[in-house]
């Protein structure tokens, strides 16, 4: 299996902000278990609140000095993710100790980048154990998901009825991660939620 890098990012159920309000509603039964949950949230946190030791500092200077092509860090040493994502739990426990009762609200995930693979082919590394398929997620890079946005925002006020619509059309083909299942779905919804992001019915994305 190939990937690009690893994330950090926060498990579905605890995909809060730091006010304590939900990003999305989950409009069925699937969770979102892609990549846009708050990835590196609770580190980035640890970081401006002055918290990071000497050592955990140079790691966040590492991630964020690096070139990952527009993409969040995405180390690709599976033990660096390992440790800031303990790090982050441990943090994140005791900052949001009021709402949070899980000692794990942060996880790991792979990802592998088409468009990294080909513009940036030292990104990517080919792994034999331990990871399983997910699915597959429709990423603007420098933006957001558009499966999350498509199909779990909750919050979008823009046409209601057609945004009903969109949902009932594409949330059937999502897998047990809300993602998709194949490229080629994966692919023509891109293109459905551009089209259907004209007629302001889901949030347009600045790409071309």
């Amino acid at each position: 299996m190939l990937i690009s890098g690893h994330i950090v990012v926060r498990k579905s159920k605890w995909s809060y902000d730091f006010l304590n309000r939900p990003f999305f509603g989950m409009p069925g039964t699937h969770e979102y278990r892609g990549l846009d949950r708050l990835e590196w949230f609770d580190f980035d946190e640890a970081h401006w609140d002055y918290c990071l030791d000497e050592d955990m500092e140079k790691i966040y200077k590492n991630l964020h000095d690096t070139d990952w092509g527009g993409w969040c860090p995405l180390p690709q040493d599976i033990n660096i993710a390992k440790l800031v994502c303990n790090y982050s739990n441990v943090f994140a426990k005791k900052k949001y100790a009021d709402f949070i009762a899980d000692n794990c609200i942060n996880e790991i995930i792979a990802i592998y980048s088409p468009f990294l693979h080909e513009n940036i082919p030292e990104t990517t590394i080919e792994v034999n154990e331990g990871y399983s398929f997910l699915g597959y997620d429709a990423k603007v890079i420098g933006e957001w998901s558009l499966i999350l946005y498509g199909l779990f925002d909750a919050l979008f006020a823009g046409n209601q009825e057609n945004k009903a619509l969109h949902i009932a059309k594409w949330y059937p083909k999502l897998n047990k991660n809300g993602l998709f299942e194949t490229l080629e779905d994966a692919k023509a919804y891109a293109v459905d939620y551009d089209k259907d992001a004209e007629n302001n019915d889901i949030e347009e994305t600045a790409r071309p």
